[in-house]
């Protein structure tokens, strides 16, 4: 069967979130690798010159607490002592000491839902006064911070300058309220955000708040992440985003219908950092990937995220936030080669790698013009993965076909998206059981990970239906390092 043909008339599987990990092998994601099993992201701040991610781990005991990890490249990472914290939370940096925590440099002050306060909206605060080391729980705990029947289980908190105080998000249903506080323990009412919103059905489970960039220009917006459990495209979870503005007390959104961070069935949710002490101004977004087949949890490639404004209507842009180092290859296809079926591209393939390619895409309207194009990695077993973009629907897809099973059988994501430049880029991060693609400068972004470890070797171009012409590109053995 032709890949356009099985693309039209296959169901996309639907997938639900499980907590264990199993490490992906490739070293450029990051993991804990200490037997633990890693849990989904709970925040990710800036301090002292170097990036702290915090998130959710259980031991072979099965007790939940929070990890910490601290990085200056976001690729090399130091494990750091774990918190005994359960559930999902925030972590700050205490630079204007609200708190009155006697230390010799800001404290991070670690903030999470109190479940157990009954008829209550409480959290609990632990703090730590030697940059992460060890962590003390405040004597004030819990903090009452409203009467409420939705006990608070993701609060995010973060510090606004324009204001100079504490805000706070939390999930009350389908509404999300706003809390303001001068130092982290006294807490009141702002607004909320929820009722104005076109869908809302399932289950919201965590949410993010921080600005973004506007691309070319010295605007920011501030971006609202919202993550379901139904409705995702390609699955029933997912993260839906909403641009807006905030004046320290009320969210106005530009448009109340909500635009999904990824097209693909595993980026669950993740966590976004915006810190005004960092050396780039721009916001940083690490990914949680999710696939109940295999029980796992692993993260994206961290992730810089900016906005651009097209029609009046602001898009998030996604791409990796460093360079790989790598073994760079041009390939053997030549420049400006017109196709019209699969052509070799590279059969030496060594993974981790990164792909990239451009396609002449001006003649796109044309009758001759291919239906579908892209690119397709094999094995010697004959397993294949196939990255494209189908230029009669408009989607660009992720197609994983294994050697023992029919094409009937094979697994296909798509994301919608409307092609206008002359040229179309694509970036593919292939591990040996995730893929991250990267299209039209980041405007398009999937992820997928397998459901097993799948070696690819070879990789091929193809168009189907008319011709289109290969602009350029190149293939790079990534090397990894350890985390």
């Amino acid at each position: 069967m032709r890949i356009h043909q099985f693309i039209y008339v296959l169901a996309v599987l639907v997938l639900s979130c499980s907590r264990p990990n199993v490490n992906d092998g490739s070293d450029i994601h990051f993991s804990i690798g200490d037997g633990s099993n890693l849990g989904i992201p709970t925040e990710l701040i800036y301090c002292n010159n170097a990036y702290h991610l915090f998130y959710q781990t259980n031991n072979a005991s099965g007790n939940i607490s929070w990890g910490h990890s601290s990085s200056t490249d976001l690729t090399s990472w130091e494990h750091l002592p774990f918190l005994n914290i359960k559930g999902d939370g925030s972590v700050v940096v205490d630079y204007n000491n609200t708190t009155e925590i006697i230390s010799d440099t800001a404290p991070m002050i670690a903030i999470s839902g109190d479940t157990e306060s009954k008829d209550k909206q409480a959290v609990n605060i632990s703090y730590s006064t030697d940059n992460g080391l060890s962590w003390k729980d405040h004597p004030e705990n819990p903090m009452i911070v409203n009467d409420g029947s939705y006990p608070i289980n993701d609060p995010k908190v973060f510090w606004h300058e324009e204001t100079q105080r504490w805000i706070m998000l939390v999930i009350a249903g389908y509404n999300i309220q706003f809390y303001a506080s001068n130092d982290l323990i006294n807490w009141e009412f702002l607004s909320e955000y929820g009722n104005e919103i076109y869908e809302r059905k399932g289950e919201w489970t965590n949410i993010d708040f921080f600005p973004v960039n506007v691309e070319e220009s010295s605007e920011k917006k501030w971006v609202l992440f919202i993550t379901g459990d139904t409705g995702a495209p390609n699955a029933s979870q997912g993260t839906r985003y909403f641009t807006g503005d905030f004046d320290g007390f009320i969210f106005t959104a530009h448009k109340n219908i909500g635009q999904w961070l990824d097209y693909g069935t595993d980026t669950y949710l993740g966590v976004g950092n915006y810190s005004y002490h960092a050396e780039k101004d721009c916001a940083i977004l690490m990914g949680c990937m999710k696939n109940s087949n295999t029980d796992s949890y692993s993260y994206t490639v961290p992730r810089n995220l900016f906005l651009t404004k097209e029609n009046n209507q602001y898009y998030l842009i996604s791409k990796p936030t460093f360079a790989f180092k790598n073994d760079k290859i041009e390939g053997k296809v030549e420049k400006g080669k017109e196709f019209t079926e699969e052509v070799l591209f590279d059969n030496d393939v060594k993974l981790p790698t990164e792909i990239n390619l451009t396609f002449d895409v001006y003649n796109r309207k044309y009758l001759d013009f291919a239906e579908v194009f892209g690119v397709i990695l094999k094995n010697s077993r004959g397993d294949k993965l196939i990255v494209g973009y189908h230029n009669l629907r408009r989607y660009f897809f992720i197609a994983l076909q294994n050697s023992n099973t029919s094409d009937a059988q094979s697994q296909i994501y798509y994301a919608p998206t409307i092609v206008n430049a002359k040229e179309l880029d694509v970036k593919v991060i292939l591990t040996n059981n995730t893929v991250e693609l990267f299209a039209l400068n980041g405007f398009a972004s999937m992820t997928k990970k397998f459901d097993s470890k799948i070696d690819f070797n070879q990789i091929y171009l193809f168009a189907e239906g008319g011709n289109v012409v290969f602009n350029g590109g190149s293939v790079s053995n990534i090397e990894t390092k350890a985390h």
